[in-house]
């Protein structure tokens, strides 16, 4: 009745789960609170896994679609494989706050998904796809992703696919992905302008071959928009991804700088940078 969960994959301590399954299913939470997917420790905290296969499924009515938590270390999370699956229903089995979400994985892949129609009027940090603290070696690459934001005005960053991995050498890549309608009533400067397609914070993430478009910040204080950003770290690589459609809210009239701005590509802080034939 309060934190329920479809499917659970849970270590138990330093015990790996390995070589688990899930594929073809309806995965639909009974409410949009908690996660339906869940892969971590069984106590809630990070776990032990590798060689868990999410495949084909189509997931509905979640706070997090499909949720997985790593314990920071080299080889766990290794062969995490969420690839094919459905979450983009609309309507009362909307996803509300994030598709994937993957942290503290080494070596993840997650591949021809399809995300969108989240629920939009809650104000949250709304998010695609989102490899979050500690995940590294790990790959984002042809999946579709529309049609996320909040029409609630929160300080809150709301992007289509963010990597805050957070590492100084992430090895991760955001690779051939098509990212669109990412529209947000968002005051957050945290990390530069509120809404991106893509987001990093990550050292030496590659982001290439990407079709980012329709990127809109309807804040009406003139608080920014990105369709690439580049907010920390170093040696990221930029290049030959397609952005347009980029814009925002004007009406408040003042505040242009290189945080409140409308950014094509943005590249904040850091060294070795290569921005090269988008």
């Amino acid at each position: 009745a309060t934190v329920p969960q479809v499917v659970r994959f849970g270590s138990i301590g330093a015990a790996a789960i390995t070589a688990n399954t899930l594929k073809n299913c309806i995965v639909r939470n009974g409410v949009n609170t908690s996660s339906a997917v869940v892969v971590l420790d069984n106590t809630g905290t990070a776990g032990t896994f590798n060689n868990i296969t999410i495949q084909n499924n189509d997931v509905q009515k979640a706070f997090v679609g499909i949720f997985t938590n790593a314990t920071v270390g080299a080889g766990n999370g290794a062969n995490l494989l969420i690839t094919q699956n459905k979450l983009d229903t609309s309507g009362a089995n909307a996803i509300r706050n994030v598709g994937i979400y993957v942290q503290g994985a080494d070596g993840a892949t997650v591949s021809n998904n399809t995300l969108g129609n989240f629920e939009a009027v809650t104000a949250e940090a709304d998010t695609g796809i989102w490899l979050a603290t500690g995940a590294v070696n790990s790959a984002v690459s042809g999946n579709t992703v529309s049609t996320i934001g909040m029409t609630t005005s929160g300080s809150f960053l709301v992007s289509g696919i963010r990597d805050s991995g957070g590492t100084a050498t992430s090895g991760n890549s955001i690779t051939g992905n098509t990212i669109s309608s990412i529209s947000a009533n968002s005051s957050n400067t945290a990390v530069g302008p509120g809404v991106a397609g893509i987001e990093t914070s990550s050292g030496g993430t590659t982001i290439q071959r990407n079709s980012v478009s329709g990127v809109n910040n309807i804040h009406t204080t003139t608080y920014g928009a990105a369709g690439i950003n580049v907010s920390a770290g170093n040696n990221a690589v930029v290049r030959n991804n397609f952005v347009s459609g980029v814009t925002g809210d004007m009406t408040g009239g003042g505040a242009f700088s290189t945080t409140f701005g409308i950014f094509g590509i943005r590249v904040a802080t850091g060294t070795g940078h290569q921005v090269q034939n988008n």
